[in-house]
Order: C-alpha cells, then sequence, then structure tokens
C-alpha cells in the first residue's frame, strides 16, 4: 500500500532498490510500534502491584502518573511549532515518515532531521525540569 502512496514521489531510478527502502523503512516503523506497545506493556505490568484489588488505581501512583503527563505535555508545548507538530504526529498519532513528510509538504529526510531535532529539543527541556528524564 505505501508503494502505491509513494508512486508520486518515485523517481524512475532503480525500481527494485525503491522498494526495498520502502520496506525496510517500513519495517523500522513496525518494530520501534511494537517495542514501544511492549515498553507500555511492562510499564503497566510494574504499576500493578499499585492497584488495589478492586482495579482502582492506589491515589499516589495516580498522582505521580498525572504530574509526569503534564510535564511532558508543557516540554512538548514549549517547543517551537514545526517540531512540536513532526514530534506529535510521529509519537502520538503513530504516522509514518511518508506520511508526515506528505502532510507536511517535505521530503522525508527534512522530516528525519526535524524529529531528531525535536527529540534533542524535548530531551534538553525535560532535562530542564527537576524529574528525572525517561
Amino acid at each position: 500500500m505505501q508503494v502505491y502512496r509513494s508512486l508520486p514521489s518515485y523517481q524512475a531510478n532503480n525500481l527494485k532498490a525503491w522498494i526495498g527502502k520502502i520496506a525496510v523503512n517500513k519495517s523500522i516503523d513496525w518494530k520501534r510500534r511494537h517495542a514501544a506497545r511492549s515498553e507500555n506493556e511492562l510499564l503497566s505490568d510494574q504499576e500493578a502491584p499499585f492497584q488495589s484489588p478492586g482495579g482502582r488505581d492506589d491515589p499516589e501512583a495516580s498522582l505521580i502518573r498525572g504530574e509526569k503527563r503534564n510535564q511532558v505535555k508543557k516540554a512538548i508545548a514549549a517547543l517551537p511549532e514545526n517540531y512540536r507538530r513532526v514530534l506529535q504526529d510521529y509519537y502520538f498519532k503513530e504516522m509514518s515518515y511518508q506520511d508526515i513528510a506528505a502532510q507536511e509538504g517535505l521530503g522525508v529526510r527534512a522530516i528525519e532531521s526535524r524529529l531528531y531535532r525535536a527529540r534533542h529539543l524535548f530531551r534538553q527541556k525535560w532535562g530542564e525540569s527537576d524529574y528525572e528524564a525517561f
């Protein structure tokens, strides 16, 4: 499906290499998503001791999660608009580089660069807070 979507950007050079690159990128995207989900499952398993037998969260654990969520939102909000959009599209909307590039009207390399810079700026903003980085 991605090959079909990317046809307008195809330059008649080497079809086999172009399709291979798309397959590699899609595999990397899938692996990242799968790793993130596995990480979230591990975190939820670790948080299980904080739940009461009725399934409700311990108020302290719930407060800590809410505070971390607010800190992440503040760090993201402090980023420049172009970096914030790319970061949100990639991590929260789970869009691929190609989809973000098409949406932004830029090349995939530009999106890779913006995402790299956005991560770097986010780490700086997160490090400025008094909370430990993840």
